[in-house]
């Protein structure tokens, strides 16, 4: 009578110890398959280049119909980018010299994120694009916010989810050099937390890159605003993630340097049109244009 338990005991270790392990086999069926990018990033559909000013361009936000937003990383200064026109037509002074990195236009104000953390809230009035320039009245025009950071961060990326209504700040390095991090700001608690971790595990379970391929130094951040979904930018990794609401990664293209110098802000506009900003590293600094694909 005790045979066929002692058999069905038997047969269950054996299989256990077999290299199609039912648990892995669960565990790698549980991980979502990736999927194509939905844009072509080796074919932009326009290419714009930015004036010297712009050489060192580190942020990149959508402001109105034809206008894109930029910054870059040593003066604080707003550019106007018209893409009809195919140039600057503003010039804004908002801060001292530093190093800025991120802009993100939300909420009727422009977001400028410095390297430390801190960001700069620049409140737009009727008079204030004017050509040439202005120098604001930073009583009433310019103030900051300062989101709890882990100190000794360098901070890169700045976007904003409009279905939550939250800041999204990309860390590039932090004191724990095997993690990367993309904060959320609530505005209304005025607190700051991981919102998602970027870990060298997480890359490799989700997306299958392994070793020296799992470190990446993200350098701009979006939401798609159709989707929903978060894509990251990596200058130094030189890649496109694409994260889910739930914060799984579903696409990953690598970019190839020849077109992307060094990427170092993207935007969408309204319609999913995708625009990637990058650094002339010697030469102008530029801007590509992705449509969605079919």
């Amino acid at each position: 009578m005790k045979i066929v338990p002692l058999l069905l005991l038997l047969t269950a270790l054996v299989l256990a110890c077999q290299p199609g392990d039912s648990r892995r086999e669960e565990a790698v069926s549980n991980t979502p398959a990736l999927q194509p990018l939905a844009y072509d990033l080796d074919h932009p559909t326009a290419r714009y280049d930015l004036p010297k000013a712009l050489r060192e361009v580190s942020g990149l936000t959508f402001f109105r119909d034809n206008q894109l937003a930029c910054v870059q990383d040593e003066d604080g200064d707003l550019f106007l980018f018209d893409l009809e026109k195919e140039k600057v037509t503003e010039r804004l002074h908002f801060g001292p010299a530093g190093d800025y990195e991120g802009v993100e236009y939300a909420n009727g104000n422009f977001y400028v994120l410095r390297g430390d953390g801190l960001i700069f809230v620049i409140r737009p009035g009727a008079d204030t694009f004017r050509p040439g320039g202005v120098l604001f009245d930073g009583t009433r025009d310019v103030a900051t916010l300062a989101p709890a950071l882990p100190p000794g961060s360098n901070v890169e990326g700045l976007g904003y989810d409009p279905r939550t209504k939250r800041l999204l700040i990309a860390l590039k390095e932090t004191p724990d050099e095997a993690k990367r991090y993309v904060y959320f700001y609530d505005f209304g608690r005025k607190i700051a937390w991981k919102g998602l971790v970027l870990s060298p595990q997480k890359l490799e379970q989700e997306a299958n890159l392994k070793g020296k391929d799992a470190l990446l130094k993200p350098s701009g951040v979006a939401v798609h605003p159709k989707t929903g979904e978060m894509y990251v930018l990596a200058a130094e990794g030189a890649k496109l993630l694409v994260l889910d609401r739930m914060g799984i990664i579903r696409s990953v293209a690598r970019l190839d340097p020849k077109t992307f110098r060094q990427p170092e802000g993207l935007c969408f506009t309204p319609d999913g049109t995708l625009f990637i900003a990058s650094e002339g590293k010697g030469e102008k600094g530029y801007l590509l244009k992705f449509a969605s694909r079919p």
